[in-house]
C-alpha cells in the first residue's frame, strides 16, 4: 500500500505566550506543545505543568528576554504532579543550562517528555 505524498501540508500550532505570575511563567502542557515566554527582568522560572498527562509529547518554548536587563535569570522546572523540581529536566550532558541573559537576545528550548518522571530537553540560544 503506498503513501500519499502532499503537496502541501498546513500544520497550525501557534505557540501560547505565557504570562508571569511572580517570576514564573507556566507552561502547561495539556493545552498546547508550543509556548513563548516574554521574560521580565527578574528571576523567571519556566516550569512545565502537567507533564504525567502528555508523556510522548513534544514542543519548543521561545523565550526572549527584556530590552534592559539587570538582574535577569532563569532556572527551568517541570511538574509532575507532585512539586516542580529541576531533577525532573534531564539535559545533555547533565549539564545545567547556561542561559544568554543580554538584553533583547531569543533563544529556544526544545523538549520531549520522556517517562513519568523525566523531560529531555536541548537549548539553543543566541539567536538573532
Amino acid at each position: 500500500m503506498a503513501i500519499p505524498i502532499l503537496g502541501h501540508l498546513k500544520i497550525d500550532n501557534p505557540p501560547t505566550e505565557t504570562s508571569s505570575s511572580s517570576g514564573t511563567h507556566r507552561c502547561t502542557l495539556t493545552t498546547n506543545n508550543n509556548f513563548s515566554v516574554p521574560a521580565s527582568n527578574e528571576a523567571t522560572t519556566i516550569q512545565l505543568d502537567n507533564c504525567e498527562d502528555v508523556i510522548g509529547q513534544s514542543g519548543v518554548i521561545l523565550i526572549t528576554n527584556p530590552g534592559t536587563v539587570s538582574s535577569l535569570s532563569f532556572n527551568l522546572t517541570a511538574n509532575y504532579g507532585s512539586g516542580a523540581a529541576a531533577s525532573n529536566i534531564l539535559t545533555p550532558g547533565g549539564s545545567t543550562i547556561s542561559y544568554k541573559t543580554t538584553a533583547s537576545n531569543i533563544h529556544m528550548l526544545s523538549y520531549y517528555v520522556a517517562a513519568t518522571n523525566k523531560v529531555v530537553v536541548n537549548y539553543i540560544g543566541m539567536l538573532a
